[in-house]
């Protein structure tokens, strides 16, 4: 179906969210996989500007703001200036189901344009893939779309993230665990008192040190756990970047969060992680093929005790401290 030698220019819109863009790696991984020779740029929106900067895979990484009308006029434009400068996009991909995204894609002079059938606007895709008949995890969606064009992908599918490695003045590497208690929707956020509750016990039974991460809308859940917390801690609510997080949760023992964008990020930056899922799906959303992510998960994030996490966090150290010693 696609000349994949050629030197193909390819333009992929990418989803809205964190958790979203990282499912999408490996679908990208395979894209380069199969178009060695090609140009491939992603656009993703602006709060995730600097997300994919470091991905070997990628040539280009466009970071666009699509709310209102003038920033779309802006978008366009910017697309149109690119194909001008540099030739037209020969392949897209849609990584998403927005049909007025679609729509700035062809307008943006992209020559075949690939993605699953839109609700309306199907006329829009060059070729519109039937959506999966049944619910299906969200990093194989984008990898299932890839198959049926014809293009191949790994069999068991994982995060294809890579970040630079930094010093960030934090504890010694593995001596420090990682609450990220924050999430977009109340109910994915495990309770305070369960985050101090466990801060405490780590305290008392390792010396453990914690550290804090957030964005600024946290700050109330960061200085009540803060100031209840006995343990060492270190706030870092705000002020981190993705590749700040990202060696973070790597050096840490262990990063203990929600169903959130972060979350992705720790199980793509190959950090242990206990991720805790209430009324949402860890089947369709949840680190996939990653032995070094535990779920634990409950209808209600309220049930999920401070012990059960002590114990999956002290299970993992007795392993860790026996492979040291061997």
């Amino acid at each position: 179906m696609f000349k994949n030698k050629s030197p193909h220019r390819i333009l992929v819109f990418l989803p809205n969210w964190l958790g979203d863009i990282l499912f999408t790696t490996p679908a990208l991984l395979a894209l380069r996989t199969y178009f060695p020779n090609a140009w491939i740029s992603v656009i993703v929106p602006k709060p995730y500007q600097g997300l994919l900067d470091h991905q070997p895979y990628l040539n280009e990484v466009i970071a666009i703001q699509d709310r209102s009308f003038f920033q779309k006029i802006y978008v366009l434009w910017h697309l149109r200036h690119q194909a001008k400068l540099k030739g037209p996009w020969t392949l897209g991909f849609l990584f998403h189901t927005s049909k007025t995204r679609a729509r700035l894609f062809k307008l943006s002079g992209v020559l075949k344009l690939y993605g699953y059938a839109l609700n309306e606007g199907g006329d829009i895709l060059s070729k519109a893939i039937s959506t999966p008949s049944k619910p299906i995890h969200k990093m194989k969606k984008w990898l299932t779309l890839l198959n049926e064009l014809g293009i191949p992908t790994p069999e068991s599918p994982t995060y294809a993230y890579h970040f630079p490695k930094k010093a960030l003045g934090v504890p010694r590497e593995k001596s420090y665990v990682v609450f990220h208690p924050g999430s977009n929707w109340p109910p994915k956020r495990w309770p305070t008192n369960h985050y101090i509750a466990l801060g405490n016990q780590l305290y008392e039974t390792y010396g453990t040190q914690i550290v804090l991460t957030g964005v600024k809308s946290d700050s109330h859940m960061i200085t009540e756990i803060k100031t209840k917390l006995e343990a060492p801690v270190i706030d870092l609510c705000g002020k981190t970047n993705f590749v700040d997080l990202s060696n973070l949760f790597h050096h840490a023992f262990c990063v203990v969060t929600g169903d959130t964008g972060p979350m992705h990020l720790a199980a793509a930056s190959k950090a242990r992680v206990i991720a805790l899922y209430g009324p949402t799906s860890a089947e369709l959303n949840g680190p996939l093929n990653t032995p070094h992510a535990k779920v634990i998960s409950s209808k209600s994030l309220d049930d999920i005790s401070s012990e059960t996490v002590f114990q999956e966090i002290k299970n993992w150290k007795i392993l860790h401290e026996k492979n040291f010693t061997d």
